[in-house]
């Protein structure tokens, strides 16, 4: 098996981003469960499909980074002249792991700290309509 984070692209409008932190530097999560489970009182139950295919994507980068300038860039047009959705995409070059949107947007800029440190940036991109494939390594 072979892992190397260095090989997942991520691109936001076309354009890979780069400079992660240290860590964590993608993390996605669906915004809510496949499905539902309903138990009556008297213990019968179903299960409740939900169509919310929608998720979100937490980038985080150096302060270092120059995609904080892209990023930025298109959180202020879309601020602005509420043009800011675009596609994004995850993938893994070494194996089958994708996920995708057509419609993704920054919903806020980042906190932003001044330290005695270098500071991370951690990005919100909201999607709608996400296609996940999680797979292993070969």
């Amino acid at each position: 098996m072979n892992y190397d984070p260095k090989k997942f692209v991520f691109s936001f409008f076309g354009t890979p981003i780069v400079g992660y932190a240290d860590g964590t530097g993608i993390e996605f999560t669906r915004d809510r469960d496949m499905f539902t489970k309903v138990v009556g009182m008297q213990g019968s139950g179903t299960f409740v499909k939900s169509n919310d295919k929608s998720g979100t994507f937490t980038i985080t980068l150096q302060q270092s980074s120059p995609s904080n300038d892209q990023l930025s860039a298109i959180a202020l047009l879309d601020e602005t002249a509420n043009a800011g959705v675009g596609g994004v995409l995850l993938k893994d070059a070494l194996g089958a792991t994708a996920i995708s949107s057509a419609e993704a947007r920054i919903m806020k800029f980042p906190d932003f700290t001044v330290a005695t440190d270098l500071s991370n940036n951690a990005w919100g991109i909201a999607c709608l309509d996400v296609d996940v494939f999680i797979a292993g390594n070969p």
